[in-house]
C-alpha cells in the first residue's frame, strides 16, 4: 500500500488518465538522505510522471506542518514505461539555504487540480 495521500500509477510507473500526473512512491529515492556535501545521498529526487505537462509546483514542510522549501524543477527523464517524466530535487535546505535538522519532512507536489504527499528523511 502506498504511503501518499493520492495513489497514482503503478509501481512501475504506469499513468492513469483520470490524474493530470502521479508520483510512484518508488519514484522518490532516496527516502533517506544526508544532505553533508559528501556527494552520497545528498539530495532526494521526485520523478513525477506528467504526460499533460501541467504547471506543477512541489514544497516541503516540516513535521508541524511549517514550510521550508520548495522542491525545484531539475530535468526531464527518459524512463521506459512511463511518459514525460519530469525530475524535481530537494538538497535538504531550507528557503534561506540552510541546511535543514535531521527529521522527518513531507513533501506536497500539486499540478491539474491534484495533490501528491509523502515523507523523507533527513539524517545526519
Amino acid at each position: 500500500m502506498s504511503a501518499l495521500l493520492l495513489t497514482v500509477g503503478s509501481m512501475f510507473g504506469a499513468w492513469s488518465p483520470a490524474f493530470a500526473f502521479s508520483l510512484p512512491k518508488d519514484h522518490v529515492f532516496p527516502r533517506i538522505f544526508t544532505p553533508n556535501g559528501d556527494g552520497i545521498n545528498d539530495v532526494v529526487y521526485f520523478n513525477v510522471v506528467n504526460p499533460s505537462l501541467d504547471s506543477l509546483e512541489g514544497k516541503i514542510y516540516d513535521a508541524n506542518g511549517n514550510p521550508v522549501a520548495s522542491i525545484r524543477f531539475d530535468s526531464y527523464l527518459s524512463v521506459p514505461g512511463s511518459d514525460a517524466t519530469e525530475r524535481w530535487v530537494w538538497d535538504g535546505k531550507d528557503g534561506n539555504g540552510n541546511t535543514v535538522r535531521a527529521g522527518i519532512y513531507i513533501y506536497e507536489i500539486r499540478g491539474g487540480g491534484d495533490v501528491v504527499t509523502g515523507t523523507v528523511v533527513v539524517a545526519k
